[in-house]
């Protein structure tokens, strides 16, 4: 079984998906990957402040990037999902030709679920910086 589309969320970061494993809101983005070998703190970091997010296909090429996903939501490490199909033989017909069926293929995957930049919550920050400026400029 070989999946289809990869997912590069920073340079050497890159993951096999799984089946329909992207997904592009208007204010969030969900991934479904394959974690590999990588911990789930590393695999944390990939993810964590991205500024450009890329999905390949199977040669490498890139077929979609987006920008502005840059807020780790959630990151979840779920076990026994259907990570894509095979085709195996299921006996032979009438006329001895072989039968083929495809089968779902489970394995472990990440779902990391990004957010854009929430505009409050910037300016909350931007206060709060304004706020300590003038407290460190007042006793002076």
């Amino acid at each position: 079984m070989q999946t289809t589309e990869k997912v590069r969320f920073k340079e050497g970061a890159v993951y096999d998906l799984a089946i329909g494993g992207v997904y592009f809101g208007e204010e969030r983005a969900e991934f479904k990957f394959l974690p590999g070998e990588k911990t789930y703190e590393q695999i944390e970091n990939d993810v964590t402040g991205c500024a450009r997010i890329e999905v390949l296909d199977t040669s490498g090429e890139v077929m979609e990037a987006r920008t502005g996903y840059i807020y780790l939501d959630t990151l979840t490490k779920k076990k026994d999902y259907i990570i894509g199909t095979e085709q195996v033989e299921d006996g032979q017909d009438d006329h001895g030709d072989t039968i083929y069926v495809n089968r779902d293929v489970t394995g472990t995957v990440m779902i990391a679920t990004l957010k854009k930049a929430d505009v409050r919550k910037q300016v909350d920050d931007l206060l709060e910086t304004v706020d300590m400026l003038v407290l460190e400029s007042l006793e002076v």
